[in-house]
């Protein structure tokens, strides 16, 4: 446990409206999670019942401790045949410490068993200028998976902006031997869209250890979608609001 005096880590947001994009500016570069070692932590205990391992981007941007306390987990993740999902989330303002993204993020996914992003995320990763098109998101998917044998399986979540206040999202996968995309939801307004990405992976993972691919994979973007009507980046909702979404009451009407 890190406790060091200082905040997790801090950013400030300024919301955006209409035609204005919101905007963030990152404070962590003297976190306390900036100074984390491995040694500070016991992964041996911290996955002792682990099924499922699920990292980011974020953590190996912010220092070296930090990508090499992750690199040991998930190095005992694979030993003990766990799930790893790996969400990159590349974000440049983060990586200041000397080495490149992309050298980092491909060393660790080597231990990934998911990939959890889309053509950006890939063209990050392995040089490559793929298009957003569903052929070119597959094709970038299969080489994905060819120069990583251990990923089987990429869930990408699509945003289409028709402007800061009202979103569509929609979701699309290739799982190994089939491409498979759900339906655009409507997000006419917009109250947070902070942590959203968070709520994709999320509501994905849980999916995926209880429905089919496709199913799962609507549940995430269900998540993602309803997490847009949250202010904060925390996702309120629970599974029956979720299924309840999956079932076509986007109506909003009040429940008494």
């Amino acid at each position: 446990m890190l406790d060091l005096g200082r905040p997790l880590g801090v950013y400030f947001l300024e919301v955006g409206a209409v035609m204005r994009p919101s905007k963030i500016s990152y404070n962590r570069s003297h976190s306390s999670f900036s100074e984390i070692l491995p040694e500070m932590v016991n992964w041996e205990k911290s996955l002792e019942q682990g099924k499922w391992f699920h990292w980011t981007g974020i953590t190996p941007a912010l220092c070296k401790g930090a990508k090499e306390t992750l690199k040991e987990g998930l190095i005992l993740a694979k030993e003990k045949g766990m799930i790893i999902s790996a969400d990159p989330t590349y974000r440049s303002a983060l990586w200041k410490y000397g080495e490149e993204a992309k050298d980092v993020l491909t060393d660790l996914l080597q231990y990934s068993t998911i990939f959890i992003g889309g053509v950006n995320e890939i063209n990050e990763v392995l040089g490559t200028s793929f298009g957003y098109s569903n052929d070119e998101f597959t094709e970038a998917s299969k080489l994905l998976i060819e120069k990583f044998p251990n990923i089987e399986k990429v869930f990408d979540k699509i945003r289409t902006s028709i402007n800061s206040s009202w979103h569509k999202i929609r979701a699309r996968m290739w799982n190994g031997f089939e491409f498979k995309e759900t339906q655009d939801l409507d997000i006419t307004h917009v109250v947070d869209r902070i942590g959203t990405g968070d709520a994709f992976a999320a509501g994905l993972i849980h999916g995926l250890q209880k429905f089919d691919d496709y199913k799962a994979m609507e549940f995430g973007a269900a998540a993602c979608a309803i997490k847009h009507t949250y202010l904060g980046d925390v996702n309120y909702a629970n599974e029956s609001d979720v299924i309840s979404i999956l079932e076509g009451n986007t109506s909003g009407r009040l429940n008494r």
